[in-house]
């Protein structure tokens, strides 16, 4: 799930209103009047970005079916689903949606300026509601620290510098995993042909970790093509790869 088109718009909104907020009174009219309706094309963007990440939110990763293609019913079950703050209930977001109708096409009058009243707390709602969705849907592992730890010290011991991803079932977003205490863990190192030789000592220092669970070690080139369109969707950075 990718949030970036939502998160760039509200940073391009909260520069704006930062200027709009600061403008001089003596600024000449047609300069304020031109940051206002920049104000306001942003916020439109920024709230039909938002709107649209949320319908995606609740389809991939709470499993909602059929959420329908609309700003204000997909508020109403964001709302129903826990996704808004409770000081911030889904009647305020109607204002938004709202102000994002009567302002259509009309960046002047008291609809614009209704929209930028709006806008600092607009921006707050979205802020969190970006951090909210982030840390639902951050890749996780599902090991302890002191695991984790072993792991990445037999990996620089076996392979410096090399990338390295898990996969599988210990690897999950949300709450929880669907990893059980004794699951396998699934890892590919990404290994130019030169360096393949050290694969079989890398496997061995595994087995003899003391770790309470197998590690599937694989090559990337070991993977089949069919499969690796999976591990892309769905992996954990164990280590990037060092140049040098």
């Amino acid at each position: 799930m990718n949030c970036e088109n939502f998160r760039k718009a509200l940073w391009h909104l909260r520069q704006q209103y930062e200027n709009y907020s600061t403008l001089s009174p003596e600024q000449p009219s047609i300069m304020r009047e031109a940051v206002a309706e920049s104000v306001v094309q942003r916020f439109e963007t920024c709230y039909d970005c938002m709107w649209k990440v949320l319908r995606r939110y609740l389809m991939d990763e709470l499993g909602l079916p059929a959420v329908p293609n609309s700003p204000k019913p997909v508020l109403r079950i964001a709302g129903e689903n826990g996704l808004f703050d409770p000081s911030h209930p889904v009647e305020a977001w109607m204002k938004y949606a709202d102000a994002r109708v009567s302002t259509s096409h009309d960046y002047s009058g008291a609809k614009a300026l209704n929209a930028i009243a709006l806008t600092k707390n607009f921006i707050a709602d979205a802020e969190a509601l970006l951090s909210f969705i982030d840390e639902k849907i951050a890749v996780k592992l599902d090991v302890s620290d002191e695991q984790l730890r072993t792991i990445l010290a037999i990996l620089e011991q076996h392979l410096p510098g090399a990338a390295a991803w898990a996969y599988g079932s210990r690897v999950y977003t949300g709450e929880r995993s669907s990893g059980r205490v004794t699951s396998d863990f699934d890892m590919v190192v990404f290994v130019t042909p030169d360096r393949r030789h050290a694969l079989p000592a890398l496997r061995d220092a595994f087995e003899a970790s003391g770790l309470p669970f197998r590690v599937d070690l694989f090559s990337w080139d070991e993977i089949p093509d069919d499969f690796k369109d999976n591990i892309r969707a769905k992996h954990f950075v164990l280590k990037e790869a060092e140049e040098g």
